[in-house]
């Protein structure tokens, strides 16, 4: 019979050690993927895009969805980041509908770009304010008579 301690000494001979993270590695994929933490949080405070096209309702804060994969494993650019809640979040990147649909994924690259102008003026301007529009946040809610923040 073994003792607890050689036990415990055959289960931690056969355990990997964990494999230390490249934090370099990691900002720049960062940078490249999202921007900055304050890019991600502009998005995050927009509406949901296909929420607003089908006039459905919010129930989750935006994600940054990428409309475009650099390859299998990698996200593209952030500049090609659109606003979605995660249940189109998950649809567009499954290919499920509404973007089974080769135009409704055209849309996205498109408001993609859209976002894109407005982060660069938001940036550029450095007023602090989240732009207004079709693609300025839901007010969480609200009395659904179409105001927004």
């Amino acid at each position: 019979m073994r003792s607890a301690k050689q036990l415990r000494e055959l289960v931690s001979a056969g355990r990997r050690r964990v494999k230390a993270k490249n934090v370099k590695r990691r900002a720049v994929r960062f940078e490249h993927d999202y921007h900055s933490k304050e890019r991600v949080e502009f998005i995050a405070e927009m509406a949901c895009l296909p929420c607003s096209f089908l006039g459905e309702q919010q129930t989750t804060r935006s994600e940054n969805a990428h409309s475009v994969v650099a390859g299998k494993g990698l996200k593209a650019r952030y500049d090609t980041i659109f606003p979605a809640c995660r249940k189109h979040h998950r649809a567009y990147d499954q290919h499920r509908a509404p973007f089974d649909d080769p135009d409704a994924r055209s849309t996205m690259k498109v408001a993609a770009k859209l976002v894109e102008d407005m982060w660069l003026r938001y940036h550029g301007e450095g007023t602090g304010e989240v732009p207004r529009g079709i693609l300025a946040p839901a007010s969480r809610g609200s009395d659904d008579t179409g105001d927004r923040r």
